[in-house]
């Protein structure tokens, strides 16, 4: 009789605990990886890889006085690039000395750096020392998404294209002349980058925002800044067999949108599957404590031979008995009520999950390396 009450009051409560076993439940997943593909075969040279990874941030410019340069030593070609553009001679020499950029970088360019990772802008840069203090740093400045590694290691010679790219756009002065939507048109090159003005309503890291407008404007994009074609060229052969992101051609900003969906996805898998197996945990504490009375009533029961009689209201008597019988159902059922309210937070934790991996908000407000 005693064994046959604690497994009764054992399985009361497991049986509850199971419902809400992640393993019987729905799973959510990232059920669209980006996939994994060779450089060589998303870009099929040096100007799709320029182009297309940084969805138009930068262009192929074949005519290398007109290209710009993302790694240099000594002097800073880029300036005199910069001054031989017709679509930058109406730019004053005040402008010039700008960043505007916005995000990491300076207002103004500060000289006598000493950058160990950006040497080449030593001299003259829009960049802040602790962005850019070292390669790690610049893979983790905006986050794991944008990490260029995410389909692997790369080889030295490809990731040291991904550093050089990072150090141009957080430190050349002459970037934010092509900037998508220019706060200032008289800082902003002629080749259609005059025809998007800023507008602070639309960039959700402005006080003037406005959710309710149907534009997005961001500081840090950049629009079509001519690269000279030898060094798309050299990124394309260096990491050729290397693998990257294949989503939509190559696009590092679509890449890093799925990738913060699956990241954000499996990051609140992790915390639903924690809170669920804690609540468990305690169900099991209850049956186990719900067993030991069991079993401690029955030995009462088989000692002094009492029974449970009625009083005049129809109540129970106050035995020692009755009242440890009382208890163990009201474990039980505190045990299902607990078990009830974690099936339903769990099941209303995974439709959020499943929400969020189809909509994560906060991805197109998410800057990239290059300024997309």
């Amino acid at each position: 009789m005693k064994k046959k009450i604690t497994n009764i009051a054992i399985a009361a409560v497991l049986a509850i605990a199971c419902r809400i076993d992640p393993s019987n439940a729905d799973s959510y997943s990232c059920d669209n990886p980006p996939p994994c593909r060779k450089f060589s075969e998303i870009y099929a040279d040096g100007k799709e890889l320029c182009e297309n990874m940084w969805d138009d941030a930068f262009a192929y410019e074949e005519d290398e006085d007109k290209g710009f340069t993302m790694w240099f030593h000594g002097d800073n070609p880029n300036t005199e690039t910069a001054d031989s553009l017709d679509s930058l001679a109406h730019i004053s020499a005040t402008h010039r000395n700008d960043c505007h950029l916005e995000y990491y970088h300076h207002d103004t360019p500060t000289t006598g750096n000493n950058f160990a990772e950006c040497a080449p802008w030593n001299d003259k840069a829009c960049c802040a020392s602790e962005t850019v203090r070292s390669a790690n740093a610049l893979r983790e400045g905006y986050g794991a998404e944008y990490h260029w590694d995410r389909c692997g290691p790369l080889s030295p010679a490809c990731e040291r294209f991904f550093v050089e790219e990072a150090c141009f756009y957080e430190c050349e002065p002459a970037a934010g002349h092509f900037r998508k939507h220019p706060k200032d048109l008289a800082a902003a090159a002629l080749d259609g980058h005059r025809d998007a003005a800023y507008r602070a309503e639309c960039d959700p890291d402005a006080e003037g925002y406005n959710a309710e407008e149907e534009c997005y404007n961001a500081g840090w994009q950049m629009y079509k800044m001519p690269i000279k074609a030898s060094y798309c060229d050299a990124w394309h052969h260096a990491c050729a067999d290397d693998s990257f992101c294949g989503s939509d051609g190559g696009s590092y900003f679509s890449c890093a949108a799925q990738y913060q969906a699956c990241d954000h996805q499996q990051a609140a898998e992790t915390k639903l599957e924690e809170e669920l197996a804690a609540t468990k945990a305690a169900l099991v504490v209850k049956a186990e404590l719900a067993a030991a009375l069991a079993a401690e009533l029955e030995l009462e029961q088989e000692s002094s031979g009492d029974a449970v009689d009625a009083d005049a209201d129809g109540g129970l008597d106050a035995t020692p008995r009755s009242r440890v019988g009382l208890w163990v159902m009201g474990c039980v059922a505190l045990a299902g009520m607990g078990a009830a309210w974690a099936v339903a937070y769990g099941q209303g934790k995974k439709e959020g999950v499943r929400l969020l991996a189809e909509d994560p908000s906060d991805v197109t407000g998410n800057p990239t390396f290059n300024g997309l």
